[in-house]
């Protein structure tokens, strides 16, 4: 019996962090609202993790194993975000329209931008 109400309660726990992340979904907390949807999800992946997968009755080696596969996802997930947080330069070139950067010296005056200084050949 006492199983069937843990399960009950890690249920009703999922099914109130799942009206958590539907009603952050309807909020507009701007730069806030990732992190507190990351946190969510954690909660809910952690409450799954540890009471249907069983994580919290295994043994320290699988417990080891679970936890390497947690720190080398966090890592790939780390590289990926800094990847691209530092690719938006390159989708703004300097000089275009919504690059906070000057246009490069000589720009105006390169080849490219100026057709006279290629004669056309017919």
């Amino acid at each position: 019996m006492k199983t069937t109400t843990e399960y009950l309660l890690v249920w009703v726990g999922l099914m109130v962090l799942a009206g958590a992340s539907w009603a952050l979904s309807t909020m507009r907390l701007g730069e806030a609202g990732f992190p507190i949807a990351i946190a969510i999800a954690v909660a809910k992946a952690g409450l799954v993790i540890a009471f249907y997968m069983h994580m919290r009755h295994e043994h320290g080696s699988i417990r080891l194993a679970f936890a390497t596969v947690l720190v080398l996802v966090a890592l790939l997930m780390s590289i990926t975000v800094t990847d691209a947080a530092t690719r938006w330069g390159l989708a703004m070139p300097p000089g275009s329209r919504s690059s906070p950067l000057p246009p490069p010296i000589g720009a105006q005056g390169s080849p490219s931008q100026n057709p006279d200084a290629h004669p056309r050949v017919r």
